[in-house]
């Protein structure tokens, strides 16, 4: 993809002739005269009617723009798209505001009248120092994310073992209760449902810590293929002490082809 170059100069002519010189090297090139124009196109307003070019990733600013000048625009931008790079193109008694546009985040100025070649090679080591920022403030951003999922993991593992050992139980009490000779339907009825509400509770609670062991990276929470019979089996496994305590034997068997 061409570098896409934002080219803000008064002079028309100049700008022209510069911006079909920068093309004419693989640069994709806009030009705007004047610091109003040359904003609207680095900082786009939503509402704005009327089109503007892809985001930039390199401005070219003269320093001596009629209106606001190459500074005003340069404070601009960096307050508003820090990570859009900018090159001053500036007079040779204009050097000392080159300078100062520097500390206010220029990447570099050129004298006017500028050799294209260097300019080229200007705007493509800006470009390169955008693409290091960038990344570097991914690298921020994925490391920020880790500690939030470790974090989230930590959380879910210490709600899960409370949330399994009250789920299960709960299914007990519905077991017993199925079996219990309690005369008074209204309090079995009763009962029943205030099991049923701490399950319904439970898998609630479930589905939340299945979120933040997602967001911990240790569940993917893609459709995955299952194997039905060690799926069954793991049921069993959890259920195996309650029903030891219920004296049930559990006895199983699998098909040796199940897909």
């Amino acid at each position: 993809m061409p570098d896409r170059v934002l080219l803000v100069d008064d002079e028309v002519d100049f700008a022209t002739l510069l911006a079909e010189r920068l093309t004419a090297r693989g640069l994709s090139v806009a030009v705007a005269h004047d610091g109003e124009e040359a904003l609207r196109i680095l900082c786009p307003k939503p509402d704005d009617p009327q089109p503007v070019p892809d985001e930039v990733e390199v401005a070219i600013l003269d320093v001596n723009l009629p209106g606001k000048s190459g500074l005003d625009v340069l404070r601009e931008l960096k307050a508003e798209r820090p990570h859009i790079e900018a090159i001053m193109l500036t007079g040779a008694a204009e050097v000392g505001t080159a300078v100062t546009g520097m500390k206010l985040g220029a990447v570099d100025y050129l004298l006017k009248p500028v050799d294209v070649d260097i300019l080229v090679k200007a705007v493509r080591q800006a470009k390169a120092r955008r693409a290091e920022r960038l990344a570097g403030l991914r690298m921020i951003e994925t490391g920020k994310l880790a500690v939030v999922g470790s974090l989230a993991e930590g959380v879910a593992h210490e709600i899960n073992n409370p949330v399994n050992i009250m789920f299960h139980e709960a299914g007990w009490m519905d077991d017993l209760l199925a079996d219990a000779d309690i005369p008074d339907k209204d309090l079995l009825r009763e009962l029943r449902g205030a099991v049923s509400r701490i399950q319904t509770q439970g898998r609630r609670c479930r589905s939340i810590t299945a979120k933040l062991l997602s967001l911990g990276g240790r569940i993917d929470p893609r459709p995955q293929r299952i194997r039905p019979d060690r799926l069954a089996a793991a049921a069993l496994r959890a259920v195996k002490a309650r029903a030891k305590s219920m004296s049930v034997k559990l006895v199983s068997g699998f098909a040796r082809d199940i897909p």
